[in-house]
């Protein structure tokens, strides 16, 4: 049986090896500030705008893995075991963008897995939203059909597109970790296509919905199609305030590492320990990304919603102090204060070890006042920024 050889891992992955270990967090930084600037695409509630990838997003790839896409096609055209018609592993991309990848799960770089995981994400869905929509989707059109999805679209279960292809990506990583970790070269093609095969069938299931929708000349009245008493809201009513802010704080906590100012000041608030405090946020941000969305709803909400609380006042100290009077309510039957305690207490129990160890109720109380008291002030801090 004729072995398969290793001529990526073996020609290409000691130098991404080299450069990468001192260009991580080039790498992660643009990564987090192209998630940041395509917020209003990513966040969507479904496929409707173009996401551009261009040539400086690839150059950073190259840049940051040490790999020149001339040497990679190199090693491609040298390769007899690639067939000519497996033009996606002929992209010199998508393989600095597997050695990355590579790089991070072996290094256990959990963060920067993510981050680069969802770069590739990024990259194939821009060309695949144009494979089926040639020209962007009517919104109208498009809302009908989210709109009436079931919920075994994943699109429907999560409520953004982020979220959507964020779930299908680390699914096919945590699949295919096995491949990645070996790397043959046929265990390197079965990832790339797999990885953007199962983002290809996302985008193309809505579509085939969107398609029929609009042949049957089905829509969604928007507030700018009906003015009616019943139907008209602006838009930039507080459920739209919310939704915003909410996506814009979520992208930020879980595309970054924990911030150090932000932790010490909840610790040390709460007279707890900066580094447990720390290690359990780590955990959370990485494990509870659906979670942490709801909190920041919650809590905006409150604030916003039930209390009836301008935006503007974010900014102010009086939103820390709210946050904090709503927090140490004893007694409370509000669903809304009882459901961020429950989910405070949901993620120490399984994120943090300290957290099971302890005993003593005040020192739980303060752990999880801790976690709160960050989300508090990453949400000022991101609505200011």
């Amino acid at each position: 049986m004729t072995q398969i050889p290793k001529d990526f891992v073996n020609k290409l992955y000691k130098l991404t090896e080299l450069t990468l270990g001192s260009k991580s967090k080039n790498l992660n930084d643009y990564i987090v500030k192209y998630t940041d600037k395509n917020n209003e695409t990513l966040f969507d509630l479904a496929p409707n705008k173009r996401l551009f990838f261009t040539e400086q997003d690839k150059a950073i790839m190259f840049f940051c893995t040490g790999l020149q896409p001339a040497e990679i096609t190199k090693v491609i055209k040298e390769n007899d075991f690639i067939d000519s018609s497996w033009q996606i592993l002929s992209n010199p991309f998508n393989i600095a963008s597997v050695m990355a990848i590579r790089y991070f799960t072996i290094n256990k770089k959990h963060k920067e897995l993510e981050n680069a995981i969802m770069y590739l994400t990024y990259f194939f869905y821009a060309s695949i939203h144009f494979k089926y929509f040639k020209y962007e989707p009517q919104p109208n059109i498009m809302a009908y059909t989210v709109n009436n999805l079931s919920n075994k679209y994943l699109i429907k279960q999560t409520g953004t597109l982020f979220e959507a292809m964020k779930i299908t990506s680390m699914k096919c990583h945590e699949t295919y970790e096995k491949n990645i970790i070996s790397c043959n070269d046929l265990e390197l093609k079965n990832y790339i296509v797999a990885f953007r095969s199962r983002l290809d069938s996302l985008v193309q299931n809505i579509a085939k919905e969107y398609y029929n929708n609009r042949d049957q000349g089905l829509y969604l009245n928007t507030e700018e199609d009906n003015y009616s008493d019943t139907n008209y809201h602006l838009n930039d009513n507080t459920s739209f305030q919310i939704t915003e802010l909410t996506n814009k704080v979520l992208i930020k906590i879980v595309s970054k590492n924990v911030d150090t100012h932000l932790v010490n000041l909840s610790a040390k608030m709460c007279g707890v320990s900066v580094n447990v405090t720390r290690t359990a946020l780590s955990e959370i941000i990485r494990k509870k990304n659906s979670d942490i969305k709801e909190l920041i709803e919650l809590i905006l909400q409150l604030f916003l919603a039930e209390s009836k609380n301008g935006l503007e006042n974010i900014g102010s100290k009086y939103f820390v102090n709210y946050c904090l009077e709503i927090y140490i309510k004893s007694n409370t039957t509000d669903k809304t204060i009882i459901r961020i305690k429950e989910l405070l207490d949901q993620w120490l129990s399984e994120c943090s070890e300290n957290y099971r160890k302890t005993e003593r109720l005040a020192t739980l109380n303060n752990f999880r006042k801790a976690i709160y008291i960050y989300f508090v002030l990453s949400i000022q801090q991101i609505y200011l920024s």
